[in-house]
Parts: structure tokens; sequence; C-alpha cells
């Protein structure tokens, strides 16, 4: 049986408005989780990021907090564990997600302390005056979106270092025949260093991501192995 984690008097809208794309993380130093979801405030700000710790036993520990906010829409939002170099630095966490302030889909980012408080305010990751990147997921150490530069929706991705961009981006998966949508990393904690991590995209194929390559592999058709993955 299924927990209410967030209580309806923690709203941010009157009259409330829906939540929506709860993503969720475990960790092991704090021994809690941060689960982050996009919510309608309704006018004048549409829809912002908010994120609020949970305890291992399921409940909330803290109101949920703004942590991406104002003019546009900030939706979809994923949360990851940023990678330290020692094991005894409390981590942080990369909140990404979409915003549509400047008329175009950008991914941005937000980095928060190990207690849930922003750092600083949301950046910057992948932007264009021309299409739109939309829908991202992160490892902590690569984001990948949904990106229509090619005329189609493909999967791009871009290496981080330390949460902020690391390369340039690259093209994972796509052609000009269909649309790719929903990625997803499999892994947790994955960085360009370690074994592959499976990524299961919407176009109804499983990836495996060859970093030397900078590439996705196709493995099989989703639907033999969604039970595993979905």
């Amino acid at each position: 049986v299924g927990a209410q984690v967030v209580r309806p008097d923690d709203r941010r809208s009157d009259p409330d408005g829906p939540r929506a794309d709860p993503s969720l993380v475990y960790n092991a130093q704090q021994e809690e989780y941060l689960l982050v979801f996009s919510e309608d405030t309704g006018v004048p700000n549409g829809w912002d990021i908010f994120a609020t710790r949970v305890n291992a036993a399921g409940f909330a520990v803290s109101p949920p907090k703004l942590i991406a906010g104002g003019e546009g829409d900030q939706q979809h939002p994923d949360v990851e564990l940023i990678p330290e170099a020692s094991a005894e630095e409390d981590r942080d966490y990369l909140v990404v997600f979409d915003d549509n302030t400047r008329d175009v889909d950008e991914v941005r980012a937000v980095r928060l302390r190990s207690n849930g408080i922003p750092k600083a305010k949301p950046y910057v990751l992948v932007t264009s005056t021309t299409s739109n990147a939309s829908d991202p997921t992160t490892t902590g150490s690569a984001v990948a979106w949904v990106d229509d530069r090619g005329g189609q929706t493909d999967i791009w991705s871009l290496r981080l270092k330390a949460g902020k961009p690391e390369g340039k981006p690259y093209r994972l998966a796509g052609d000009m025949f269909e649309d790719d949508f929903a990625p997803r990393y499999g892994g947790t904690g994955a960085t360009a260093d370690s074994a592959d991590k499976t990524r299961v995209f919407g176009s109804g194929c499983e990836f495996r991501l060859d970093y030397a390559a900078n590439r996705a592999v196709p493995v099989t058709a989703l639907g033999e192995v969604a039970g595993q993955f979905l």
C-alpha cells in the first residue's frame, strides 16, 4: 500500500494545481531520499520545481522547497548525486529540468546541498535559439535529453564535471525515420570511466552506452525486457 509523501496543505497554489514528474534518489550518507517534482502554481509562474527530503520509512522530513521557478514553466525534473573526489565528503545533488522561459525549451540544472538547500541559482546546461531541449535525465556525471535540432526528436547527451558541462553535446540515439523520447538512465552514479550502464528510450529499443565511442548501441526490443527496467 502506498503512503502519501507530500501533504495537500503543502501546496503553493490556490486553488491547488497538479503535481507531476516525481524523481527520487537515495543518499546513503544521510540515510534518506530526496524527492523532486513539478507543480503547477498557477498565474503568474506556471510550473515550478520543488524538492523535499524523505526518510527511509518513506515520510517527508521537511516541507517542499522551491528550487527552480519564476517566469515560464520549469518541468520534468530528474535528480542524482554528484560524484565527489572523496568518499568522506557530503555529496551534493544535481537536479536537471527543462525550462521554456526564453520561448524555446532549455535544459537547466540546480545544485543542492545534502540538506536539500540550493547552493546557487539554476543555470543553463543546454540551449539553442533554433531547437528545443527537453525531458532531461542525469547520472550526476552526464545528462541526456530529447532534442529536435535534426528535424525530429533524437536523444542527445553531454558529460558533466561537478555539475557543469564538460566537452560538447553529442547524439546518442536517433535517425530520420522516427522520433525518440523519454530517455532514462538505467544505472545510478555512472561515470565516464565506469562499465556501460543500460539506458531505456521510449522509441521502443533498449540502448547500451558506449562511452569511448560517444554513441548508444541498440540491444533489443523494449517489449522483451520492459519488466526489468520500467
